[in-house]
């Protein structure tokens, strides 16, 4: 009988110690499911906002490249293989001048991803690039107000023909018509704007300008015979000018010489008359001899 009063106190003592054993440490708080300051499954979803994704960075590429060949035609028809081997268009094609005067100007677009290969393969032509410049925008924002103005517009316009189907007047019926056509414009504007645009993101524009090596030196060296062609064309047109100016004077000019001649006539005609029609002068009274004072008469 005298053992059951410890076995009972080796049972609490051991239970006591179970439970100090498997208890949280002091001072942490316990610890939900998820992680520290986890919210109880199910109320997560619910409370936290759901993040939202940033929008891909739309991005627009352009650029003008100056070549300087031998042969710019030559060059001009290797260049223009670039962006039909690229998946792109060229777009325009211009050579003008003749013999060491030659030039030539191309205008292409190529895929957004191709664009550096593009320019590279501009690089390895037989010409030397005397200027490069890249210009990069960013469109992203005026991307996203299209697309949202756009998506706006859309959700108008199935309001829209919502009211229609319930139109039960015509004068409702023509009022609701007007609107939607006005909305239906909107949206072909703004899907203009949004398909422009987005063409310029997939495609980038490339201006090329190819000028002949020998324009540099043939500006700077002394060319007589360019020098006397010129005089020849300066010397034509002072004659010219002199021929027009006679041609002139004698068809024209015989207008102003009569005038002039006739109020000539008309200035010598009036003091003439004046002069007649004035009275004459009284003669003058032929001066006394002077008398000396000491001189006996």
């Amino acid at each position: 009988m005298g053992s059951w009063p410890l076995r009972i106190l080796a049972l609490a003592i051991g239970t006591v110690l179970l439970v100090a054993c498997s208890a949280e440490p002091s001072g942490v708080a316990p610890r939900a499911p998820g992680g520290p300051g986890a919210a109880p499954p199910g109320e997560a979803a619910q409370d936290r906002p759901a993040p939202q994704a940033q929008p891909e960075r739309k991005l627009t590429y352009s650029a003008d490249v100056e070549l300087r060949a031998k042969d710019p035609w030559a060059v001009a028809e290797q260049a223009k293989r670039i962006p039909a081997d690229l998946g792109g268009d060229l777009l325009t094609m211009a050579q003008s001048g003749e013999g060491d005067s030659r030039s030539a100007r191309l205008s292409m677009r190529v895929p957004a991803d191709k664009f550096d290969e593009a320019l590279a393969r501009l690089r390895k032509l037989d010409a030397e690039v005397t200027s490069s410049s890249v210009d990069t925008k960013d469109v992203t924002d005026q991307f996203v107000d299209l697309k949202a103005r756009l998506a706006s517009k859309q959700r108008e316009e199935q309001q829209y023909l919502t009211l229609l189907s319930q139109a039960r007047t015509v004068d409702d019926t023509l009022k609701v018509t007007q609107a939607l056509a006005k909305v239906r414009t909107e949206i072909e504007q703004l899907q203009g704007q949004l398909n422009s645009l987005t063409g310029r993101i997939d495609y980038s524009r490339i201006a090329v300008e190819i000028t002949n090596v020998a324009d540099i030196t043939t500006a700077s060296a002394w060319q007589p015979a360019r020098t006397a062609a010129e005089a020849l064309v300066a010397l034509v047109s002072l004659l010219k000018f002199v021929g027009d100016l006679a041609i002139w004077l004698i068809l024209v000019g015989w207008v102003p010489a009569l005038l002039a001649w006739a109020a000539i006539r008309l200035c010598d005609l009036y003091r003439r008359r004046a002069a007649r029609m004035s009275p004459p002068s009284p003669p003058v009274p032929p001066a006394s001899a002077s008398t000396d004072p000491g001189t006996v008469v």
